[in-house]
């Protein structure tokens, strides 16, 4: 759950640090060219976390996961997605792509190949969770919704033995 997630976040100090992942298809396009994409909806910290660098353009930012977010919405597209609808056209930074509704502004390409790390698939974008028009910031709250992943870097020095060990205690308490 995203209430698990933050207090893994805080309290392990066996981590670097740790990004929360979710997959959700999402309506992207024009009204009469709407086509489903595969989203995943990740904190700010997901590409700094798994170690993804953009081609072209920035990863997110920690702050750009604050979800509800009613100001910029960011979004990170695939290679795939760059090639095919945006013809490899390096000037698609600062673009618009229109996902559930909202627009979103395009920020960065990712590498060619990037696959989801919860379904053998490739995504179609990235987004900041919060930042589609889903009123998911209850689902956030549920302890009960165990719908995100957790990706986790582990910090220099530190060994998967106490990794553990610290995983435990946690999640004893959970």
């Amino acid at each position: 759950s995203f209430p698990d997630y933050l207090e893994v976040l805080s309290e392990i100090e066996a981590l670097e640090d740790a990004s929360a992942v979710q997959i959700r298809m999402l309506a992207g396009g024009e009204a009469g060219e709407v086509r489903s994409l595969l989203a995943e909806e990740v904190t700010g910290n997901y590409f700094a976390v798994t170690g993804i660098r953009p081609v072209i353009g920035r990863a997110l930012l920690p702050e750009e996961s604050a979800g509800g977010n009613s100001g910029a919405r960011p979004v990170l597209i695939s290679h795939d997605l760059w090639e095919s609808d945006f013809g490899g056209d390096p000037s698609v930074l600062g673009r618009e792509l229109r996902l559930n509704g909202y627009v979103h502004t395009i920020v960065g390409v990712v590498p060619d190949g990037v696959m989801s790390r919860r379904v053998p698939l490739e995504p179609d974008v990235w987004v900041p969770i919060g930042s589609v028009g889903l009123d998911n910031a209850p689902l956030r709250q549920d302890r009960g919704n165990r719908t995100y992943l957790i990706l986790a870097r582990l910090a220099e020095g530190s060994s998967k033995e106490v990794l553990s060990s610290q995983l435990a205690v946690v999640s004893s308490r959970l």
